[in-house]
């Protein structure tokens, strides 16, 4: 795989400022993965899928404050290590209920973006994406960002029932939206590296609901989104050993 720091958007790392790496622990901004249904690597049953999803979180993560700055937003990534990150963020990661509480803990304005969330009938522990960028007028939620990483350009990618229901019928299926980092994989020959996004995918993209004991989830069809902004990545090359 490549590393984060590897892969630039608009010539600057993946890298989020305070990531440790792959120091023991660590993780991007105190993400340390997905919850249930994360993100999957197709096309190699040898790649580190813990590192395949840490290395999307960092391209989804830059290419998301990078989107927010071009709209004129200032702020930043709530980092779990440092709550007085809150002051200024505009990005949190929604994985995992520990995230969530952390996040409502030190910020006024995710916990209103929370609760607006909550009032359309999205839990609160398990809202089904990972990512929530808060609007630019501080009025609540922008963008609700399930991310989904692959080794290579993966043409089927599957998401939890949860994760489907959770947007399908909701009022706010308007800023749903599915970032697809692929082709991560290093030894990949003439692949260049993508953030793909789509808006709404649930209209965007035709799916396939698959019952298979002992859970119920959706197959999208990768190939069949109508539009998307996609942004190809710059590698920076590794120095020979």
């Amino acid at each position: 795989l490549w590393s984060p720091e590897e892969l630039l958007i608009e010539g600057e790392p993946s890298t989020i400022p305070g990531d440790p790496g792959h120091a023991a622990g660590g993780g991007v901004g105190g993400y340390h993965g997905p919850g249930p249904g994360g993100s999957s690597g197709y096309g190699s049953g040898a790649t580190d899928l813990d590192e395949l999803n840490r290395v999307g979180m960092s391209v989804a993560i830059r290419y998301e404050l990078a989107r927010l700055r071009k709209a004129a937003v200032s702020g930043g990534l709530f980092d779990l290590r440092y709550p007085e990150s809150a002051r200024d963020a505009v990005l949190f990661d929604v994985s995992t209920p520990e995230a969530i509480g952390r996040a409502a803990e030190a910020s006024a304005s995710f916990r209103a973006a929370l609760d607006r969330l909550a009032a359309a009938g999205v839990d609160r522990s398990w809202p089904g994406f990972d990512l929530l960028s808060l609007h630019p007028t501080g009025l609540g939620p922008d963008r609700l960002i399930e991310l989904k990483s692959s080794g290579v350009n993966a043409q089927v990618q599957e998401m939890t029932w949860n994760e489907w229901k959770s947007a399908k019928g909701s009022p706010l299926r308007s800023l749903f939206w599915l970032y697809l980092a692929g082709n991560l994989r290093s030894d990949l020959a003439d692949a260049r590296p993508f953030l793909r996004a789509i808006n709404d995918p649930f209209g965007a993209l035709l799916s396939t609901i698959v019952t298979s004991k002992p859970r119920r989830s959706v197959q999208l069809d990768l190939r069949t989104f109508k539009e998307a902004d996609n942004l190809e990545l710059t590698v920076k090359r590794r120095k020979p050993q």
